[in-house]
């Protein structure tokens, strides 16, 4: 389980130890507020929050073989099991919440090391985007509602349900108190403009400091404003979960979703930054270290814990290579509990819930959504009904809705296409009386020698999110460290989703990054579908674009002649464009049943 010492050694290699302590005190400044935050998200005291961010924090740093990611609480791991108490009819913040929930954590880290111990890493993956970001959203949304009377001081009985909840806030908003409206909105907006136009401010923590010394001064307490209150200081006692304290059976299966929840969150995050920083990942690994983390939660009395995306960005952006930035952020995290809890009274809990409502705001990819709206309507279609899952159904209940839609959408797009329509690049000649011939040219390459600093990778047939990690692997198995040119052939690729596409782009992104030259070959072909064929050219604005091996080994430069098309068959273009990308402007025009399938990228 623990590291070898050389993996040690290696990630250590290029470490700045006292830029990634820097990194580490930013990642803090953004975890202390929104950990308390997420506390009584999942049911806790807010301090119950702190805790979870230095012991797991730490021991997942020990563990892990990922360069830089941090560990702790998040969204949706607590929004899950938030709501799985609720529906049990546990009372947020009672010893019944306090025994139970630590509890569902201890059932979530045994089934976590259980689902890397038979290597269920890899079937993780087969969750597409449109699903995460459904995923995402719902539970921005049950999260964000119940926020919403913390931040305006209203007090309603909040149920289960999103309607209750919904119907309790409507029948009671003119309680509303309204200092904690203005503090709460104020909050609020400052946040989500700074973050705007200066998002390498720790905002968040600012306005927490602010807001407390202006409780403290002015007396919020006493103008009806809610206040944290007392919080214990010094560490948490550590021992065993309440094994009385519900139904084992109902607690194990609480645990078992909660896991799969954290999972999938997780193992998302480490693959993003595995890719963006050329980490060969071991998910099966991760999982048992997600899992050994958790159990210290468990212990501590804490909720589930996973990978946090936001902060490990921000630690990214801060300069982080190494796990020095999770011992770092975990560290100032300790201090901050055994030194400043008093301070933490006068805490007004209107813009602690301004503080959890924009870090659920900020985690919804808007952009992404967008697309899926303008774009693709069945992704659209399949992004919509997961959210609308998670929220009325769960959150693991909506992944499983999701996913198996996917499945469905992926086989009835085998089964329905619309390959009469063609991509590609061909060839534009000038014949003898001036005019321009268009010829689709898939001249073989046989006999020309490959020079050794050329990596050739062929793909073909439909690449979904079910193998598009397969599709990465054979890629980066065809380069070494002496390749200074990629040819990637698409020619006979017939079909690809969003998730495949995103992945794709990052990968050239990352193999560009490495000073590898990459060109593109794509033949005029047959697609699946009118997606296809936009997804299609999101990978081919990526590089230049060939028509044929043989024209990728010559000097890149020549891809310029080279004209994209989309046809129907016997349609040709008028005259050779420019450039790459004004034709496939220009073959855009040409299609009226195609038109809007490019996006702006």
């Amino acid at each position: 389980m623990w590291l070898a010492a050389s993996r040690r050694v290696e990630l250590l290699r290029h470490v700045h130890p006292l830029t990634d302590i820097m990194a580490g005190l930013v990642v803090a400044a953004l975890t202390i507020p929104v950990a308390m935050g997420y506390a009584q998200v999942a049911g806790l005291p807010p301090v119950y929050g702190l805790y979870g961010s230095i012991i797991p924090t730490a021991v997942y740093a020990l563990l892990t073989r990922s360069r830089n990611i941090v560990f702790g609480m998040d969204s949706a791991t607590v929004a899950a099991t938030g709501g799985l108490i609720a529906g049990m009819g546990v009372v947020a913040g009672s010893e019944q919440a306090l025994a139970v929930i630590p509890l569902i954590a201890f059932f979530s880290a045994i089934f976590l090391i259980i689902l890397g111990v038979v290597g269920a890493g890899r079937v993780m993956r087969f969750v597409p985007m449109p699903v995460m970001h459904g995923f995402i959203a719902g539970i921005a949304v049950v999260v964000i509602v119940g926020q919403f009377p913390k931040m305006i001081g209203l007090h309603s009985d909040m149920g289960s349900g999103i309607v209750q909840n919904i119907s309790a806030i409507a029948a009671t908003i003119t309680q509303a108190n309204s200092m904690s409206v203005v503090l709460g909105v104020s909050a609020l907006v400052i946040i989500l403009i700074t973050q705007h136009f200066a998002p390498r401010i720790p905002v968040s923590l600012i306005v927490l400091v602010v807001a407390t010394f202006g409780s403290w001064f002015f007396d919020f307490e006493a103008m009806g404003v809610d206040v944290l209150g007392s919080i214990p200081a010094g560490l948490p006692d550590v021992g065993l979960p309440d094994f009385k304290s519900i139904n084992i059976g109902l607690a194990a299966l609480c645990g078992l979703l909660i896991a799969l929840v954290s999972a999938c969150e997780s193992l998302l995050t480490v693959d993003i930054f595995a890719m963006k920083h050329d980490e060969e990942g071991n998910e099966n690994h991760e999982l048992i270290a997600f899992g050994f983390a958790n159990l210290f939660s468990a212990f501590i009395g804490s909720v589930t814990c996973s990978a946090s995306l936001s902060r490990t960005l921000a630690g990214d952006n801060a300069g982080a290579r190494s796990q020095i930035v999770s011992i770092a952020a975990a560290a100032a995290v300790l201090i901050v509990v055994l030194f400043a809890a008093p301070v933490l009274y006068f805490l007004p809990e209107p813009v602690l819930a301004a503080i959890v409502i924009d870090a659920l705001i900020t985690a919804v990819e808007f952009g992404k959504i967008i697309r899926y709206c303008r774009k693709m309507a069945v992704e659209f279609l399949v992004f919509l009904v997961t959210g609308a899952a998670v929220v009325f159904l769960g959150a693991a209940q909506g992944v499983i809705v999701g996913v198996a839609m996917s499945f469905l959408v992926l086989f009835l797009r085998q089964r329905h296409t619309d390959s009469e329509k063609y991509l590609g690049v061909v060839t534009v000649e000038t014949d003898e009386r001036g005019g321009v011939l268009v010829t689709r040219d898939r001249r073989a390459s046989a006999g020309m020698k490959i020079p050794s600093d050329y990596a050739v990778a062929n793909l073909s047939g439909m690449i979904s999110f079910m193998n598009i990690h397969e599709v990465e692997a054979s890629i980066l198995d065809k380069m070494d460290d002496g390749t200074d040119v990629l040819i990637l052939n698409i020619s006979e690729v017939t079909g690809l989703d969003t998730t495949a596409t995103d992945r794709l782009v990052q990968l050239l992104d990352l193999i560009d990054s490495r000073g590898v030259e990459v060109r593109i070959v794509r033949a005029l072909m047959p697609t699946l579908d009118r997606y296809t064929r936009s997804e299609l050219k999101r990978v081919l604005r990526r590089a230049k674009v060939f028509p044929n091996r043989a024209a990728a080994l010559k000097d890149a430069s020549q891809a310029d002649s080279e004209v994209i098309v989309l046809k129907r068959s016997g349609v040709s273009v008028d005259a050779p464009p420019d450039s790459v990308a004004a034709a496939m402007h220009k073959a855009t025009d040409m299609d009226d049943d195609d038109d809007g399938e490019d996006e702006e990228e």
